[in-house]
């Protein structure tokens, strides 16, 4: 053999040893490749190219044999077929890698803005257990997992009881923008607003559900709030048609109340204009100790009357201040020891305390005189009225103890309110409309005290109220 053949032959099998390997790695190309566009054909390639090392293989064994005419021959079909080869191979991997790099891209630019979505995502396949494929970083912030700890877990695992028999493909329909709940890694329940789309491949086969959730904990309170405000306001607004229901027939007894004293000053008034120097004396004193009774009645209604209405519109001033309620209570009796006299009824203070107590001075007073002078509206002649006091958890407990007539249970829930028009006739025939204890009722509660009442019809009657001590 020609020294001219064996270098042939060499250059040949070196060549032919290139294409052994190109082929090695065309198959391996052919694994690898994830476009579905260039793969028939990096088959079909790697299909040329064993076709062109067998070729490579006859033109050795031609050589070897000299068959030099045939070898010709052969080696024009082998540099034909492998220049079309070489280019077909140069063309289709730069297209593959060309559209390998756009995928890749894509994929980084898609990932990106998936997990800088402010909403929660989670990827599932159309698998029977549902697992997760994906989640992004709002997901797994929401959830406290990490991705390892539920990417290849069923979806289940984070989803509610109400949920898990939604998750099927052929129910897709039914979670558009509904609210349901995820469950945590803690196992807090979190409301989410949950839609979920259909994620399908390239030839529009269906490959998993993306869930898209939005945390919705700050609506609900919202929501909560709103709820919760619009039933204080239907409270508010039901309390405040009420009360002025209340306000406006409390105004008609007052109305009714006024034009009674009125009429009989009215009446005994024209009585001694006209008939005065035809009177007896007896008649005279008669008729000027009822109008003297009435105008009291009168003055105390408006005084009462006058006080409430201060107090109603924030025009009663509420001064505090450290007060011996002993002399409070001993000044206030004072001004009603001739009216008890006049009755025989023997009003006393007992039980006296010297503890400073926290009040407005003027409320506190208009308190007493109310209870006191009711109780002597109602003590028949020779009776006792006692005022007392005590201490009882950081305030003091005061008592107006009376002899009277007493109030039956029935008419004591009638008490202290203002839609309710309760009235009785004291024991010298005096009226009263009831304000005096309703404003009673009200003073004592804006020093922060309270106010009961404790009778038995016949056996008397003990009003309570307390304030507050000093500390």
């Amino acid at each position: 053999m020609e020294i001219n053949s064996i270098l042939t032959l060499v250059f040949i099998s070196i060549g032919a040893g290139f294409l052994f390997f190109g082929a090695l790695t065309t198959r391996k190309l052919i694994g690898v490749a994830d476009s579905q566009k260039y793969k028939s054909v990096w088959k079909a390639l790697f299909v040329l190219m064993v076709i062109f090392l067998i070729c490579y293989l006859a033109v050795i064994v031609l050589i070897v044999t000299d068959h030099s005419e045939t070898l010709l021959f052969i080696t024009g079909i082998v540099f034909f077929f492998g220049s079309v080869f070489v280019y077909s191979v140069v063309r289709t991997g730069l297209d593959t890698i060309v559209e390998l790099m756009n995928t890749t891209v894509s994929k980084s630019y898609v990932e990106n803005i998936i997990q800088s979505m402010a909403d929660s995502l989670i990827v599932i396949n159309t698998d029977k257990n549902s697992t997760i494929k994906t989640i992004n970083n709002a997901a797994k912030n929401l959830l406290g997992y990490g991705s390892e700890e539920l990417v290849g877990n069923s979806v289940s695992k984070v989803l509610k009881d109400d949920l898990k028999n939604m998750i099927r493909t052929d129910k897709i329909e039914n979670l558009t923008e509904i609210e349901t709940t995820y469950i945590s890694r803690s196992g807090e329940e979190i409301p989410v607003e949950l839609s979920a789309s259909p994620l399908t491949a390239s030839d529009g086969n269906l490959t998993g559900l993306i869930y898209i959730a939005q945390d919705i904990r700050e609506r609900k309170k919202s929501e909560e709030k709103i709820q919760s405000y619009l039933k204080q306001l239907e409270s508010s607004e039901e309390e405040l048609k009420k009360l002025n229901d209340s306000k406006d027939k409390f105004f008609s007894i007052i109305a009714h109340d006024l034009k009674n004293p009125f009429g009989t000053v009215l009446g005994y008034s024209e009585i001694i204009a006209e008939d005065c120097l035809k009177l007896e004396r007896s008649e005279l004193q008669e008729f000027s100790i009822s109008l003297n009774q009435q105008a009291k009645a009168v003055f105390s209604l408006l005084e009462n009357l006058l006080n409430w209405s201060r107090l109603q519109t924030g025009r009663m001033p509420y001064e505090p201040e450290e007060l011996d309620f002993e002399e409070v209570a001993k000044t206030t009796l004072e001004l009603y020891a001739e009216t008890a006299e006049s009755k025989n009824i023997n009003l006393s203070l007992i039980d006296g305390t010297s503890k400073k107590v926290w009040a407005d001075k003027n409320m506190l007073q208009t308190t007493i005189r109310n209870l006191v002078s009711n109780a002597i509206k109602f003590t028949p002649d020779y009776g006792t009225i006692e005022l007392s006091s005590e201490e009882s958890d950081g305030k003091i407990k005061i008592a107006v103890r009376d002899s009277g007539l007493g109030i039956s249970e029935e008419d004591s829930k009638k008490l202290f309110r203002i839609d309710i028009n309760h009235t009785t006739i004291g024991t010298g025939e005096e009226k009263g409309t009831g304000l005096g204890l309703i404003l009673c009722k009200e003073l004592v509660e804006k020093n922060g005290g309270e106010i009961s009442v404790n009778s038995k019809l016949g056996e008397g009657t003990t009003f309570f109220f307390t304030i507050p001590l000093v500390t």
